[in-house]
């Protein structure tokens, strides 16, 4: 019988090998918990099917992960107010929400 860790190794190298090769190192070094960014980074990939562009643009407004995700820290992020007023019509019961919000 496999142990815990053995199954998820095992996932894990399913995932890696089913990840595009313009990826796959980002996810294996987030695997092997190399560092925080690289896991958010791994995670924003994977999160957009692995499109680097659509990463920095983003419309997951409510993501725990939205404002760390690669290149917007500290690129103007909206902050409080600003925040507020671009997520408020979602909150709203706004239909045309976008995916992630």
């Amino acid at each position: 019988m496999k142990t815990e860790e053995e199954r998820i190794n095992e996932l894990r190298a399913v995932a890696i090998a089913a990840t595009p090769a313009s990826a796959r190192g980002i996810v294996a070094s987030a695997y092997e918990r190399k560092s925080r960014a690289r896991a958010i980074k791994a995670f924003c990939l994977t999160c957009v099917g692995f499109k680097r562009a659509d990463v920095e643009n983003c419309t997951a407004v409510c993501c725990p992960l939205f404002v760390w995700r690669p290149r917007f820290v500290g690129s103007g992020a909206p902050e409080g107010d600003e925040m507020i007023e671009e997520v408020s019509p979602y909150l709203d019961g706004d239909s045309s929400a976008p995916a992630g919000v």
